[in-house]
């Protein structure tokens, strides 16, 4: 405690500036958070993370090449992703925190999965920045273009946010897919504008079909 005395019991959780406990005999106390060391609570705030809103975001340029009569013109568009986070519950959490976005791209013609871009940030939710959080990355250029009759190169298909807390453990996250939070660790092995497959294992890109 605070005071220097010794209380061995069971978190339970923490409400309105309360801390409910459990001691060995099973009999619940419930004692103000500001009479706990700062160390417990600390743990108090792991223990209890804050609620958060997630939004992903991507801005997009278009690029304008010359015009030629000899082929199919290319297109192209310049992508800027983007993230921010947002604390949605009230109770004060003073812990740092860190997020991650991959940025998921797709293949014209094929079935394979590509990391467009990735970004790792650390950051405090406060009342300085008004508990909220945004970061983004640098334009990601995606050109698409026709080739022998099939359409090849590179699109935007979707994306994961993942926040974790001081000791690594996953406090929330987003996602366009289930398979990539499902597969995240296999994920975070992949080389930006690398391929993968569906388990986010690293692979070859998809190969063009012969042409006649």
């Amino acid at each position: 405690m605070a005071d220097g005395r010794t209380l061995e019991a069971e978190f339970m959780t923490a409400i309105a500036g309360k801390v409910s406990l459990k001691n060995k005999k099973g009999k619940r106390l419930k004692l103000p958070e500001n009479q706990f060391c700062e160390e417990d609570r600390n743990f108090i705030q792991l223990e209890m993370p804050p609620q958060l809103d997630i939004n992903f975001s991507k801005s997009t340029k278009q690029r304008v090449f010359p015009f030629t009569l000899s082929q199919e013109i290319p297109r192209s568009s310049y992508f800027t992703f983007k993230t921010a986070i947002k604390k949605t519950s009230t109770k004060r959490y003073d812990q740092e925190l860190t997020a991650e976005y991959f940025a998921i791209g797709g293949e014209f013609g094929g079935e394979k999965h590509i990391l467009l871009d990735y970004r790792k940030e650390n950051f405090f939710l406060t009342k300085e920045n008004k508990n909220q959080f945004e970061f983004s990355g640098n334009p990601v250029e995606l050109i698409d273009y026709a080739s022998n009759g099939q359409r090849l190169g590179k699109k935007y298909s979707g994306y994961l946010v993942v926040v974790t807390d001081a000791c690594g453990k996953i406090i929330a996250h987003s996602a366009s897919s289930k398979l990539l939070f499902k597969n995240l660790e296999n994920l975070r092995t992949v080389p930006v504008g690398k391929y993968f497959d569906d388990t986010c294992t690293r692979s070859a890109p998809t190969r063009p079909k012969r042409w006649y």
